[in-house]
């Protein structure tokens, strides 16, 4: 896992967003059949999942390298890491089997979906105040880590800034792979 930290973040972004929409391209996917159905369930699940996963590798890889004086707890990013794919996978399936229940119970949903969103900005709180604890080895205050927890939080966008940065650390001697 560690490996995935050395990647540029145009590589970062095709292993997250380029798989499941190769995926959905196929041309067997244009269709609202069976196989679309489950194919976009996957792929859903699959973008969820490495979302959360890749500020979970950099606050754990980062995390064993912060000097001794700072203490970040980290026992409640697997729960909620256990959380979040429990919510997803429920989502998915559940949409996928019956997709009349996203009409019929939209509280049910955008309660999941508002925890969902909750689990993912904890991990990426965490990740954030690690990078920047790491980078400046000192325990990071809530505006130094601002940015990072931002682009984490909105991945989609951030990996395009956060990335080169991790990668920097690493390749600099400051934090060992």
């Amino acid at each position: 896992m560690k490996a995935i930290l050395k990647l540029n973040h145009w590589q970062i972004f095709l292993l997250i967003y380029g798989i499941p929409l190769l995926a959905l391209l196929l041309p067997s996917s244009r269709t609202t059949t069976f196989p679309f159905n489950a194919l976009c369930a996957i792929a859903y699940i699959y973008v969820m999942i490495a979302q959360i996963s890749y500020p979970i590798i950099i606050g754990k890889a980062l995390h064993k390298r912060l000097p001794s004086t700072i203490t970040l707890s980290n026992k409640l990013i697997p729960l909620f890491f256990s959380c979040f794919c429990v919510l997803i996978v429920i989502m998915s399936i559940s949409t996928w089997i019956e997709p009349q229940l996203l009409r019929d119970y939209p509280p049910v949903f955008m309660l999941m979906i508002l925890l969902s969103l909750i689990f993912i900005f904890f991990v990426a709180r965490f990740a954030a105040k690690v990078i920047a604890s790491t980078e400046l080895k000192r325990a990071a205050k809530p505006i130094e880590y601002l940015g990072y927890l931002i682009g984490l939080w909105l991945i989609f966008m951030g990996v395009w800034f956060v990335q080169p940065k991790i990668r920097n650390l690493i390749t600099q001697g400051d934090v060992a792979p």
